[in-house]
């Protein structure tokens, strides 16, 4: 008899591998000590009992459990909640996903539910660090609707698992970009609605105004109408083809985790990324530019492998030698721009020296906020400057000049200031530019990325 798990016992992790073989062979040599408790038709308790039973060869033994739904959820959790294979993280998500799956009547009672299901934990095993995750994973599991219940589900389940480093702010991330393009598309929808209104009011006074003298003018009115819905029509294609992407893309990443390639979906992306522009890269502008701006995606060494998993998480990083690669299209008299991290400060002047640049000054930029490192916790990083030919310094007057220091908060991860390309765009404004590796347009700015 093949008996399916209750919804309460899949909120734990099952056995794998060497431990549920180990609980086989123990089973095999002495039985069955404790039958399997069955809920409705359902294991409620002993999941891994009957697999390791079919493993064994052993006949299981079954017994109904005489209580309600809360005496049935204290069962599970005092029986799974504090099991010695149990990571932190997977309590916490096994908690969050039974506080999110007991809903009563109102609207209200899965919250009264949750933090009842908390409260539970915590009195029966102790486990009041683990509080406020639990809030973050449900905070993360009500995300999981309509085309994100996928990516979420998958990740929970990850996470529930304890595969891999997966935990709510990966789970997080593997939704972000898919949300904020669905939030673009949902504003695109409702200009393409009012665009349609507009048209349906101009076709109606067209065809009051046919044979009139404002014929023309109706007309043209029409006709402009048109377009704009066409552009609107466009826009919203293109942010529901992003959102469609970011989906397929998180997929990807949890693919990755589950492939064993990737510790976390946030790696698991950055390999999918790093893959689709090794197979496509983005073709350089055409032309020459007198200005270059550059912020490569290091790949730091080995030596500092917890910044180097930090990078990974969020984009792809490149290999030294691909960067000094880049066919770099600069004019015969040039300046560049060249962010780069203290770990890799002699990697940077190679690049430039690779690139045809010869150095000249640097800029510190301040970032107000501690992070990591080996010798120190890094806090700066180097804007280097090169000169290609006979290209000089910016032109007076002298206040253009900037301080060597420059102190701003940072914002998201290897976000640079955009300060420094409003000094530049100051100085240079009358020449060709171009931005690499870059993660925004700009106006002025010819843009070479994987992400633009």
């Amino acid at each position: 008899m093949t008996l399916q798990a209750h919804e309460y016992a899949n909120a734990f992790p099952l056995l794998r591998g060497a431990e549920l073989q180990e609980l086989a062979d123990d089973i095999a040599a002495n039985g069955l000590r404790e039958p399997i408790l069955l809920y409705n038709g359902a294991i409620l308790d002993g999941r891994n009992r009957a697999a390791a039973c079919d493993k064994a060869g052993v006949a299981p033994a079954y017994e109904e459990f005489a209580g309600d739904d809360a005496a049935a959820r204290a069962l599970v959790i005092s029986r799974n909640i504090m099991r010695r294979h149990l990571t932190s993280a997977q309590r916490v998500a096994s908690v969050a996903i039974l506080a999110t799956n007991w809903r009563e009547d109102g609207d209200n009672a899965d919250i009264e539910i949750a933090q009842g299901a908390r409260k539970a934990a915590s009195e029966q095993v102790g486990i009041r660090r683990d509080d406020r995750g639990v809030t973050r994973v449900i905070g993360v599991m009500r995300q999981g609707v309509g085309d994100y219940a996928p990516i979420v589900n998958d990740a929970i389940a990850l996470m529930r698992d304890g595969v891999g480093e997966v935990g709510p702010h990966d789970a997080i991330r593997a939704i972000k970009g898919a949300k904020q393009a669905g939030e673009d598309a949902g504003k695109a929808r409702g200009k393409l609605e009012s665009a349609q209104e507009a048209v349906a009011e101009a076709q109606a006074l067209a065809e009051d105004a046919r044979g009139e003298e404002d014929d023309a003018d109706a007309l043209a009115n029409l006709q402009a109408a048109r377009a704009v819905a066409e552009q609107a029509g466009a826009a919203v294609a293109e942010a529901e083809a992003k959102e469609q992407d970011a989906l397929d893309l998180a997929a990807a990443g949890i693919a990755e985790v589950k492939a064993g390639n990737a510790d976390t979906i946030a790696r698991g992306m950055t390999n999918v990324l790093a893959q689709r522009t090794r197979d496509n890269p983005p073709p350089l502008p055409q032309g020459e530019y007198a200005v270059i701006y550059a912020d490569p995606p290091w790949r730091v060494s080995d030596s500092q492998s917890e910044s180097s998993r930090a990078i990974e998480n969020h984009y792809p990083t490149m290999e030294l030698a691909d960067i000094k690669a880049t066919q770099v299209p600069a004019a015969d008299n040039a300046v560049l721009y060249l962010w780069a991290i203290s770990p890799m400060l002699p990697e940077a002047l190679a690049v430039m020296r690779a690139w045809g640049f010869t150095y000249k000054s640097s800029l510190a930029w301040d970032k107000q906020i501690i992070g990591m490192g080996a010798w120190f916790r890094n806090q700066h990083e180097f804007l280097l400057v090169g000169v290609k030919g006979k290209e000089p310094p910016p032109p007076p007057p002298a206040e253009l000049r900037k301080p060597s220091v420059l102190s701003v908060k940072r914002g998201e991860h290897s976000a640079k200031p955009d300060c420094v390309r409003d000094w530049i765009d100051e100085w240079y404004g009358a020449y060709a530019r171009i931005e690499l590796y870059a993660r925004k347009a700009a106006p002025g700015w010819a843009i070479w990325g994987n992400e633009v």
